[in-house]
């Protein structure tokens, strides 16, 4: 079909004239034949609708869900191999978060933290340095948020660094149940930008 259309003559302002019906007929023939295949597969059973939610909140590193169940089910639908044994989660020890499983899905969540000190972002840190060893490759991980008040830029950082060390072993990070307040720390310019309007 390249051939063909490099092979047309073009008019003298290098709009390609439209009186070429024969030519027109053959691409809506092949773009037809392509639905049609597509649609077949798709009744055959071959071909499955994707079931995965899109990341309710759109952001630049992290996808981020409503709820639990949503970030369980983002990781559940993308999961492409068989998630390796990482041992019984429960039994790791954290500063300031703990850890189960749910499913293949490792669900973390955050010990109430009294203040955003100093002390406490370094363990929230070692935490996640921690927790990306503990993980083997490509670990379903979901970042419970439930309780969590404040959430800064000291901690934001600690958490991108987790995500590359997860995403360098084939990992996937998901992030639910943010609260508003926690959730507008992790788009600054969006707040900024509101504040202005």
């Amino acid at each position: 079909m390249r051939n063909a259309i490099a092979s047309r003559p073009h008019s003298k302002w290098g709009c390609e004239p439209i009186a070429d019906v024969a030519f027109i007929r053959m691409c809506s023939a092949a773009a037809f034949i392509a639905f049609f295949n597509d649609c077949s597969e798709f009744f055959r059973g071959k071909r499955k609708v994707s079931s995965c939610p899109m990341a309710k909140h759109r952001h630049r590193t992290f996808e981020m869900f409503d709820h639990q169940e949503e970030a369980a089910q983002a990781l559940g639908s993308k999961a492409t191999r068989a998630t390796a044994e990482v041992g019984n989660p429960e039994e790791w020890t954290f500063h300031q978060l703990f850890t189960s499983r749910l499913g293949t899905v490792i669900h973390v969540r955050f010990k109430a933290i009294e203040e955003a000190s100093t002390t406490a972002m370094s363990e929230l840190r070692e935490d996640f340095l921690k927790l990306a060893d503990s993980l083997v490759n490509d670990s379903q991980v979901m970042l419970d948020f439930e309780g969590v008040r404040d959430f800064g830029v000291g901690a934001i950082d600690a958490l991108e660094l987790l995500n590359g060390k997860l995403k360098s072993k084939g990992s996937r990070l998901t992030l639910c149940n943010l609260e508003p307040a926690v959730q507008a720390s992790f788009f600054p310019h969006r707040k900024v930008a509101e504040n202005r309007s």
